[in-house]
């Protein structure tokens, strides 16, 4: 008896814990639509939450910035299961729309935390050694690694490419896709063009190709 009256507190402040966490992203996420990274201050957010200051930073240290990272990786989750959901039908006959697809999958995601990488675009510049506290990237590449590796197994990608190589190569992929919507200066005139653009691009970098006919999969 006196157990559970001692375990029901603590379950009651991890659940208020959350629901504070809750409150503080979905707050910063409606500021982000409506303002810039300089308009959004960290007592505005505090204050819009109704939660005091020291509370915000109890939970996100470096504030803003940490609660817009934290908004990133909420809103790759089901874009990472489309992507895993992709990998299950991979052939040899489809793989190139599969990447194709795959790609739209990317582009989407970066619709829509549009907003979100602005601010941390602006953020890095601002604070470069902030920005590289946190992890460096703006979106997580590693969430496409499981694709990439699936087409390496299949001896579409050269065994020889690392790992390393992969995700530098990826963030060259991000970046051409940050380019294209926030600095459009690619001379295209379609959605779909940039896709098969960037499809063509995949396929130079990471020397997509068919396996010989020696070779198996």
């Amino acid at each position: 008896m006196d157990q559970k009256s001692k375990a029901e507190p603590r379950t009651e402040r991890i659940r208020d814990k959350a629901s504070k966490i809750d409150l503080i992203k979905r707050t910063a996420k409606h500021l982000a639509e409506e303002h810039d990274f300089f308009e959004i201050t960290n007592h505005g957010i505090a204050h819009d939450a109704g939660i005091s200051i020291g509370l915000l930073y109890k939970y996100f240290p470096h504030g803003k910035l940490d609660i817009f990272h934290a908004l990133v990786q909420d809103e790759s989750q089901p874009y990472e299961q489309m992507q895993v959901q992709e990998l299950k039908d991979i052939t040899l006959d489809n793989y190139k729309q599969k990447l194709m697809d795959l790609l739209k999958i990317f582009y989407q995601f970066h619709l829509v935390i549009k907003n979100y990488i602005r601010t941390i675009d602006i953020a890095r510049l601002s604070d470069p050694d902030l920005f590289a506290d946190l992890g460096g990237l703006s979106i997580d590449l590693r969430s496409a690694l499981p694709v990439l590796e699936k087409f390496q197994e299949m001896g579409l990608i050269p065994e020889s490419m690392t790992r390393d190589q992969i995700l530098l190569y990826l963030n060259a992929v991000d970046q051409v896709i940050h380019q294209y919507l926030f600095f459009p200066i690619y001379p295209i005139q379609s959605d779909e063009e940039f896709f098969e653009y960037l499809s063509n691009l995949c396929i130079k970098l990471f020397e997509i190709k068919p396996p010989g006919p020696d070779q198996g999969i």
